[in-house]
């Protein structure tokens, strides 16, 4: 089987309240994800959010995780 993906692209945002997350979740999905998939080239976009308790994973601070 061939794969067909060429790039990848994750990023990491630590929102400070629920507030924040939803109006960041509604411009995600209603302005930014169907903006993206009109370029050339992309073909699938997803987006995955962890739960709080994940966030010490995600820590670039910490040698044991890097």
């Amino acid at each position: 089987m061939h794969n067909k993906i060429k790039c990848g692209y994750f990023s990491f945002i630590d929102f400070q309240t629920k507030k924040e997350h939803h109006e960041y979740n509604n411009w995600h999905r209603y302005d930014h994800m169907p903006e993206l998939l009109t370029n050339p080239g992309f073909v699938h976009a997803q987006r995955f959010v962890a739960p709080p308790e994940y966030h010490k994973y995600r820590s670039g601070d910490d040698p044991e995780i890097m």
